[in-house]
């Protein structure tokens, strides 16, 4: 089956978009859902005073290769 992904690092900011069902407009969707949440979680960091830069990167796995190992 066939998977889209929309996958935005900065910093410490991860924002990770997946989806599995195939529609003709998949593309633009994700990228828009990908920048408003991306937008959102800069002006909430900026009013709660964060630093996003000075975050650790954290790499929590990839979740296909838990679905290889099962």
């Amino acid at each position: 089956m066939a998977l889209a992904r929309v996958v935005i690092n900065l910093g410490g900011l991860n924002i990770k978009i997946e989806q599995d069902a195939p529609y003709p407009d998949i593309v633009t969707d994700m990228c828009n859902r990908a920048a408003v949440l991306f937008g959102t979680s800069i002006a909430q960091a900026k009013a709660a005073d964060l630093e996003i830069m000075a975050a650790t990167w954290v790499d929590y796995g990839d979740d296909d290769e838990e679905d290889e190992d099962a």
